[in-house]
């Protein structure tokens, strides 16, 4: 049996163009799946000092139970997306009594984190 060279490259660029398109796709699709989950990532990581700067500001304007219970909530929520120093968050904590303290502290901690937020 003889095998015809023509026709064996001509199978070889036909199964090549069927195939080469659906690998294409799936790489493309994992790739955008990916940049998706990494814009979501950031978006969120922006959601929540946004979150935390706005509970701030109503805890400052009326020092009420309800606005420290959301910005104690909304500052415990940037511990999933940000790297924060253990003793700058404890001490941001243990200040709970003292306002100007806590105001002040906060305060650097929103420019600390503003800096770890990519910008497009």
């Amino acid at each position: 049996m003889k095998i015809d060279l023509t026709i064996t490259i001509t199978v070889i660029l036909a199964l090549s163009a069927i195939i080469s398109p659906i690998i294409v796709a799936i790489i493309n699709n994992r790739f955008q799946i990916k940049m998706k989950q990494i814009e979501n990532y950031d978006l969120a990581k922006r959601d929540a000092l946004a979150n935390f700067a706005e509970a701030l500001g109503k805890y400052k304007a009326s020092v009420t139970f309800k606005d420290e219970e959301i910005f104690f909530s909304s500052l415990y929520s940037l511990l999933l997306y940000f790297e924060i120093d253990t003793t700058f968050f404890t001490k941001l904590v243990e200040s709970k009594d003292d306002t100007e303290i806590l105001f002040f502290e906060s305060n650097k901690l929103i420019i600390e984190l503003s800096k770890q937020i990519k910008y497009k």
